[in-house]
């Protein structure tokens, strides 16, 4: 019989995923750029998503064509085709410059030169490839020869690239630069776009995995009209047909479930038919590799079928989503701007409702409400105007009030304090009579002042004088605060009086306490001299010089010693403390051991000691004992302090004094404490005031004459240091501690 050769088998039902594919970039593209040249404005990259659609919707119907063989027949329509190629990217070529350069002479130019090439290029394609085309199971190829494909790729992809990419720079860095975020979204869509085109020219045939890249074209759509709406933040109005939420949600509901499913029976019913026609209308048996071979072929074709469909399903089921989701929250996130500018106190703002239903609903609600808001905000600003004017009148009377109040404050003399009070309310001719009648203060000219208005001043229902001013009307109407001002003079000539009076009592105690330390002072001296020769005397009796002694003799001369060294010693107190408040007080400084100065008391002390049988401890436990100081005025201080105790000692048991020192940080602390009466601690601070004695029977018994422990306070004040005394009551004993400033530490 011969060689028959295998027949060859051709599986088209292929090309319809393509077509539908097509037809979902087609659709994607033109919702996309009727959405953004409608809200936007953005016509030029609006005609760049409409001419993208409509080239894949000629590539859809090229693959149409090529299902029922009639392609090659119709050369016209593939040059339509590769003409439509190049001008979606010429579009988005000239968008791109637009946003690239400021001279748009130069963006016009480049514009024209982008459209020479691309007719440059449907010239050539057409006279190398002709209507030359690649039928495969997934679609029609349309045959671009690879110096052709140069043409489109260099002079119009690779421009476009390389704007892309500048775009994206020079916003990455201002956003580095103003520390401000940059949506790159339709730069990186650009970039995007670009390799589609480059590995969409690049192939030969289509196959399947094509198809699911040429869904990213669906991207760029996506990517653009989020970007744009993005920026923008009113709709344009525009007459919207009423249609509620729930049908729209229905409507969503049928497109991502309905047609998904009569799509994929519609393209499964295909290829099914298809590999029936094959294997049953049109068996193949006599040849059974071939047909193996083609059955093989044709349940992997199913296969990857399948594959597309759930990758496409799911595909338009997630951007159905996001889209729908994404403006019912645009139509809330707009809401809620426009209520943050509300906040903030902008009441004119407008929201245009962007649907008509219950959102819109809510949103002309909103405008309802801020139109409300604002003709109340109207009224209330009417009302402040009126209400701050009211205020300010007020408030330019009260800070009169206040300057005049500050005024009178500031000075005591009474002639300056009127002027500048006629000086703060205007006033040029004014006179303040006494009650008499007679002038006290007077501005300005007599005459001024013939029709004066007269205000009585008044303290503690007693007139004290008349103020007569020069008044203006305006002035003269202001009765509340005319009153007030005259009451704010009274107090201030009252007290003025009152501080004549007192400066004059202070000048006559002044001259008293000087008159008093004159006389302290001389008659210390003037007793000091006698009280010194008669205690010479003394001694000189009681040491045999004017012969023998009886024991009486000798013991009322001890006792005339003894009362002589206390007057003495009142002497000595009483011209410090005038040397003192004279300012001829003076302190010696040199080294000083504490612990020598209080052995050396106790030793000089030691017969006043033993007479009144007390006892005396010393517990010198400082490692830093030394000060800077005067030795004779310290010495003097511990000799008071223990005097004290010996005076205030209780009856029924002999006194027990304790002289202890110790480290205070930078201070030695020095104690003095006994076992006598006690003190009470309302007197603790009192006891170191000068001629203070505290009235009780166990103290004023005590004599002196209250200068021992004042003494003692100046003097340790002068050595920079601090004295006090504690004691739990009477009864209880007392402790009286000073600190001096360590050597060390000077």
């Amino acid at each position: 019989m011969g060689f028959v050769p295998a027949p060859q088998i051709t599986l088209l039902s292929g090309l319809f995923y393509n077509i539908v594919v097509d037809l979902l970039v087609c659709l994607a593209c033109g919702a996309a750029a009727y959405v953004i040249n409608a809200r936007t404005g953005q016509k030029y990259f609006a005609l760049f998503l409409l001419l993208l659609g409509l080239y894949w919707f000629s590539v859809a119907g090229a693959n149409l064509l090529g299902w029922f063989g009639l392609l090659g027949r119709f050369p016209a329509y593939i040059w339509l085709v590769k003409g439509l190629m190049t001008a979606p990217t010429v579009a988005l070529l000239y968008f791109c410059c637009d946003r690239l350069f400021t001279n748009k002479t130069l963006v016009r130019s480049i514009a024209g030169l982008t459209a020479l090439v691309a007719l440059y290029f449907l010239l050539e394609t057409v006279a190398r490839d002709g209507n030359a085309f690649n039928l495969t199971y997934w679609g029609v190829q349309l045959k671009v020869s690879s110096e052709v494909g140069l043409i489109y790729l260099q002079w119009l992809v690779l421009p476009l690239l390389l704007c892309a990419m500048l775009l994206i720079l020079l916003n990455v860095m201002s956003g580095f630069r103003e520390q401000v975020e940059q949506n790159l979204t339709i730069y990186w869509g650009t970039v995007l776009y670009a390799l589609l085109e480059y590995w969409q020219l690049a192939r030969v045939t289509v196959t399947w995995q094509a198809l699911l890249l040429r869904l990213f074209y669906i991207l760029v759509a996506f990517g653009a009209y989020l970007y744009f709406t993005g920026q923008f933040t009113e709709a344009k109005p525009r007459p919207l047909r009423r249609i509620p939420v729930f049908g729209k949600l229905l409507g969503l509901f049928i497109a991502l479930s309905v047609l998904p499913i009569i799509v994929l029976s519609l393209l499964t019913v295909v290829s099914f038919k298809e590999i029936i026609d094959l294997y049953i209308y049109k068996p193949l048996l006599w040849n059974l590799k071939t047909s193996r071979e083609a059955f093989i072929q044709a349940l992997g074709n199913v296969q990857v079928q399948a594959l597309v469909l759930l990758v496409l399903t799911a595909f338009v089921v997630v951007l159905a989503a996001i889209l729908v989701s994404r403006g019912l929250a645009e139509s809330l996130r707009r809401l809620r701007r426009a209520m943050e500018r509300v906040s903030r106190g902008d009441y004119a703002v407008v929201v245009q409702p962007d649907s008509n239903d219950e959102l819109g609903d809510v949103v002309n609600y909103f405008n309802q409400m801020t139109a409300e808001v604002r003709r109340a905000r109207e009224v209330m600003e009417n009302w402040n105007r009126e209400l701050e004017h009211k205020v300010g009148e007020r408030t330019a009377d009260l800070q009169a009030l206040f300057d005049i109040a500050r005024a009178i404050g500031s000075s005591l003399d009474l002639e300056l304090l009127i002027r500048r009070t006629m000086e703060r309310l205007g006033v040029i001719n004014f006179a303040l009579l006494n009650p008499d009648g007679s002038e006290r203060v007077a501005g300005g000219s007599a005459e001024g002042r013939q029709k004066a208005l007269s205000l009585p001043i008044k303290a503690k229902g007693e007139a004290i004088g008349t103020l007569l001013i020069d008044a203006s009307v305006e002035l003269a109407q202001k009765g509340p605060l005319l009153a007030t001002i005259i009451d704010q003079l009274a107090i201030a000539i009252e007290n003025i009086g009152i501080y004549e009076r007192e400066k004059e009592a202070v000048a006559r105690l002044t001259e008293l306490d000087r008159l008093k330390n004159e006389f302290i002072s001389m008659v210390s001296h003037e007793l000091r001299t006698p009280v010194t020769s008669a205690d010479g005397y003394v001694s000189l009796f009681l040491a045999g010089v004017a012969g023998a002694l009886t024991e009486d003799q000798r013991k009322y001369l001890t006792i005339v010693k003894e009362n002589n060294q206390r007057l003495l010693t009142l002497i000595n107190r009483l011209l410090d403390f005038s040397r003192i408040e004279t300012g001829r007080f003076s302190i010696q400084r040199e080294l000083v051991s504490l612990d020598e100065v209080a052995t050396a008391v106790v030793e000089t002390m030691r017969p006043q000691l033993e007479k009144k049988q007390a006892q005396i401890k010393l517990q010198l436990l400082a490692r830093s004992h030394t000060f800077m100081g005067d030795r004779e005025k310290m010495e003097e201080v511990l000799i008071n302090l223990i005097e004290n105790a010996l005076k205030f000692a209780a009856e029924g048991r002999p006194p027990a004094i304790t002289i202890g020192t110790r480290d205070a940080g930078n201070f030695l602390e020095v104690t003095v404490a006994d076992n006598g009466i006690g003190l009470e601690a309302q007197y603790l601070d009192k006891i170191f005031n000068k001629f203070y004695q505290i009235e009780d029977t166990l103290t004023r018994k005590a004599g002196g004459v209250g200068l021992g422990l004042a003494l003692v306070r100046e003097i340790i004040g002068n050595h920079h240091g601090k004295i006090w005394a504690e004691s739990a009551g009477k009864g209880e004993g007392a402790r009286f501690i000073f600190q001096l400033p360590i050597a060390e530490r000077i």
